[in-house]
């Protein structure tokens, strides 16, 4: 009933041999201090920063990057947003998501200013353990997760939980897959301009 209500947000797979490729994002030293990917800095933080951590690898390769960013970036699991997507977001007031400034620098040394970080405060254990394929149990951090082959939600969570309490949020599986209600999921949406797949829960995983 609800694996047809959401789509799961993440970065598409790329062609290693093709060019205009999407930066993969990481972050500088300053920003690597932080634990800006599980908590909420404070207000008034410097943005947290990101280059694209696969240049010097391209580069060796005769490999790019694509001069003009998407809306959608990535670090990880995390996605990077430009302000059209933030300001939707921000007008549903979705609990545990800290949206935090960010920058990234390019390749050719040109700041774009106009991201924000979608920090998941906390995780969502929301999966069906009888329904979905679970891999292997793997230690992270201080706690434990599956990761997953196959992922169903559990109808009776779900159905306890409010809709807007469960428009967007993070699972506690590896990797900590971003699932986004279909009333949320087109703000992800785009095209090419987008950056990010977006693809129903029932047909993860995708070879997108």
């Amino acid at each position: 009933m609800f694996d047809d209500e959401y789509f799961i947000i993440t970065q598409p797979r790329q062609d290693d041999v093709r060019h205009d490729l999407l930066p993969d994002l990481g972050p500088d030293e300053d920003t690597a201090a932080l634990n800006f990917r599980y908590e909420a800095l404070p207000l008034g933080s410097k943005p947290l920063k990101f280059r694209n951590s696969a240049k010097s690898f391209r580069d060796r390769r005769g490999m790019t990057t694509m001069k003009v960013p998407p809306d959608v970036l990535f670090d990880g699991d995390n996605p990077v947003v430009r302000s059209r997507i933030r300001d939707k977001l921000l007008a549903l007031n979705i609990p545990h998501l800290a949206i935090q400034p960010a920058i990234y620098l390019d390749d050719w040394g040109t700041w774009h200013e106009d991201y924000w970080y979608l920090t998941f405060l906390e995780t969502f254990h929301c999966w069906d353990p009888k329904k979905s394929e679970l891999g292997e149990r793997v230690k992270a951090v201080d706690e434990y997760l599956y990761t997953m082959y196959r992922v169903s939600l559990d109808e009776a969570v779900m159905r306890s939980t409010p809709l807007e309490q469960r428009l967007l949020f993070q699972l506690d599986t590896l990797p900590g897959l971003v699932l986004a209600h279909r009333s949320v999921a087109g703000f992800f949406r785009g095209g090419g301009s987008s950056g990010a797949l977006v693809v129903s829960l029932q047909d993860y995983p995708s070879r997108a």
